[in-house]
């Protein structure tokens, strides 16, 4: 009986224990499908002091209720600097030279998702593959079980300086029809001279084998 006794004990002991790990693994978010969480990147390259766009995407697939305090952490990479989002009042915190900041939405309702958007500028010279880490979003549930979940990472490949070349341009061709020449102090129209031409080129010819003639008469 005593045995008996014993081994009842250690398997009451046995499923405290579960209920208590289970319990801790749903405090600390990994066991519990309420979130679903997505960043995309709008490019695959960019040079130095170029910007491109990090969109987020939060989706409440709990299914039962509504997802309360859901929050974001996000780390800045080193070679880009933090210029706007798509959340007024987040600019309005984040500094200089930051490394993460971090926001709150609130309450993520049933079914319903957030879209997030961050655009960032390249400081960096250096020619190289940055990763953007993952987004942490956190949450809690009215019961008060609280987790968190992880987004995937996303590569940008700097490309260093831009190089700009200096050469002049060329003046442009002008266009349209020349209705008259230059000459510095006063300009021709050039229909009559062109008329005036197609008058005198036959007469000139005409001396001209005038000329000719007589000198062959000569000979």
């Amino acid at each position: 009986m005593q045995r008996h006794g014993v081994a009842v004990s250690i398997l009451i002991i046995c499923i405290l224990c579960s209920s208590t790990i289970q319990s801790s693994s749903h405090s600390s978010g990994g066991a519990i499908d309420v979130l679903q969480i997505h960043q995309v990147i709008n490019t695959l390259t960019a040079y130095q002091a170029e910007q491109f766009t990090v969109s987020l995407t939060i989706y409440n697939v709990y299914g039962f209720k509504d997802v309360l305090d859901v929050s974001i952490k996000v780390k800045i990479p080193e070679e880009v600097e933090f210029l706007s989002s798509s959340e007024p009042d987040l600019d309005l915190e984040i500094k200089d030279n930051s490394e993460e900041f971090d926001y709150n939405f609130g309450k993520l309702r049933i079914d319903e998702s957030i879209r997030f958007s961050v655009i960032y500028n390249v400081t960096s010279a250096e020619t190289k593959s940055v990763t953007l880490e993952a987004v942490n979003a956190s949450f809690r549930l009215e019961n008060g079980i609280t987790g968190w979940v992880l987004s995937n990472t996303e590569s940008i490949g700097l490309r260093g300086k831009q190089l700009i070349t200096t050469t002049e341009s060329l003046l442009p061709i002008p266009k349209g029809e020349i209705n008259e020449i230059d000459f510095g102090s006063f300009k021709i129209p050039i229909i009559p001279i062109l008329s005036i031409i197609g008058y005198l080129l036959p007469l000139v010819f005409f001396g001209v084998s005038i000329i000719v003639l007589r000198r062959i008469r000569y000979l």
